[in-house]
C-alpha cells in the first residue's frame, strides 16, 4: 500500500515538473501567446455578443436572465485554463496515434497516461482565466448572491471539477481512437456539444440533456453547478455532487484509456 502511494505522488510530481518545462517553453514565444489570447476572447466574445442579441428580444430564457446566463458563461470559460494548462495533451491522441509518435511514449518507463497529458499546453488558458473572471465579477453583483467560505471553496471545486470533465471526454475519445485510428467526425461532435454547454441544460431535448449530464458530461461543468449555485428549482439534490461526478467521470475515462493502450498498433511514423 506505501509504494501504491509513493508511485501516485511520484506521478504527480512528475505531471508539475513536465507542465513547468512546457510552461517555460511558451513564455519564450510572447507574441504568439498574446495572438493565441486575442483569437480566444474574440471567440467567447461572439458568444457574449450573440446573449446581447438574444436578451434584447426577451426578457429571460426558461427563467434564466441575462446576469444568469452571464454566470452560466463565466463558469463554462473558467473550466478551461486548468484543462488547457495542465491536461492539453489529451486532445492529441490521435494524432499521436496516426503518425505513430504514441510509439515513443509507450517505450518511455513512465506512466503513459501522465507523458500524453503533460506532452503540450496551451497558453490561451490565461485569456480563458480573465475573460472567465471578468464575466463573474460582472454577473454576480446583480445575483444577490450571499457569499461564504463554503461558497467559495465550493466555486472553486465546481471550476475545477468542469475542467476534469474537458479531460475525461478527450480520453473517451483517445481511447476510441486506439481502435479506430482516426476519427474526426468525434472531434465535430465533442466542439458541439462544448457549445451547448454554454446554456441551460433544460431547453434542450430530452436525449441531448442527457448526454450532456452523462456520456459528455459538459452540462457538469457549467449549467448545472451554475443551477445550484444560483439556487435554481428543479435541481436535484445530488447535483451537488457535481464536482465529484466530474472528477469520476475523468477517472473511469483515464482507466478506460489506460486498457485501451493493451489493444494499440503501431501506424508507423
Amino acid at each position: 500500500m506505501d509504494s501504491f502511494w509513493i508511485n501516485i505522488i511520484d506521478e504527480i510530481r512528475l505531471l508539475f515538473f513536465l507542465n513547468r518545462l512546457m510552461i517555460k517553453q511558451h513564455l519564450n514565444l510572447v507574441a504568439d501567446w498574446w495572438i493565441a489570447v486575442a483569437g480566444m476572447i474574440i471567440e467567447q466574445g461572439t458568444a457574449i455578443a450573440f446573449l446581447g442579441v438574444i436578451f434584447y428580444q426577451v426578457d429571460v430564457i426558461q427563467g434564466w436572465n441575462l446576469h444568469e446566463m452571464v454566470f452560466l458563461l463565466g463558469l463554462f470559460v473558467l473550466s478551461k485554463p486548468i484543462y488547457r494548462i495542465f491536461f492539453q495533451g489529451a486532445a492529441d491522441v490521435s494524432r499521436m496515434v496516426l503518425e505513430g509518435s504514441l510509439d515513443q511514449i509507450l517505450i518511455r518507463p513512465r506512466n503513459p497516461l501522465v507523458l500524453i497529458l503533460t506532452s503540450r499546453t496551451n497558453p490561451v488558458a490565461v485569456g480563458d482565466l480573465l475573460l472567465g473572471l471578468i464575466l463573474l465579477f460582472y454577473a454576480l453583483p446583480h445575483l444577490g448572491v450571499k457569499w461564504s467560505l463554503w461558497r467559495i471553496v465550493y466555486l472553486v471545486a465546481l471550476v475545477m471539477g468542469g475542467s476534469m470533465v474537458y479531460v475525461g471526454a478527450l480520453l473517451l475519445k483517445g481511447a476510441i481512437c486506439i481502435f479506430v485510428v482516426k476519427l474526426e467526425a468525434m472531434n465535430a461532435l465533442l466542439q458541439q456539444f462544448q457549445q451547448y454547454a454554454k446554456y441551460p441544460v433544460s431547453i434542450y431535448h430530452p436525449f441531448i440533456k442527457a448526454t450532456l449530464i452523462t456520456l459528455l458530461p459538459y452540462g457538469l461543468a457549467s449549467s448545472v453547478p451554475a443551477a445550484i449555485f444560483l439556487g435554481k428549482d428543479g435541481v436535484a439534490w445530488f447535483a451537488w455532487l457535481a464536482p465529484l461526478f466530474c472528477l469520476g467521470y475523468a477517472m473511469l475515462m483515464g482507466v478506460l484509456f489506460q486498457w485501451s493502450l493493451r489493444f494499440y498498433r503501431s501506424c508507423g511514423s
